[in-house]
């Protein structure tokens, strides 16, 4: 991924969103550099295909994740408390 400060990216701008329209790659701006851990603050661009591709498969992951949650807890047997005083045992059992 290529990395531009804010002022190159001033400058810069109309090759920066040509490239970015041939390459299809996120670009990354960055703005601040913090001190603690030498990393930038900044932001990622990205072209609108990328940022719905991306989307896509989050929402994608989250379906199946979902799907597999509910899954693995219908194929285990929950136990579910005869009383009121059996619920309260299983809750102070730590």
């Amino acid at each position: 991924m290529d990395t531009y400060t804010l002022s190159n990216f001033y400058k810069h701008q109309r090759t920066i969103f040509e490239t970015l329209d041939k390459a299809k790659k996120p670009i990354e701006i960055t703005t601040v550099k913090t001190k603690s851990n030498g990393a930038n603050k900044g932001y990622v661009l990205m072209s609108k295909d990328v940022y719905q591709q991306l989307i896509a498969t989050q929402d994608k992951q989250l379906r199946q994740a979902e799907l597999d949650i509910r899954s693995y807890a219908l194929n285990h047997n929950p136990k579910v408390p005869a009383n009121k005083d059996e619920m309260e045992k299983w809750l102070s059992k730590d």
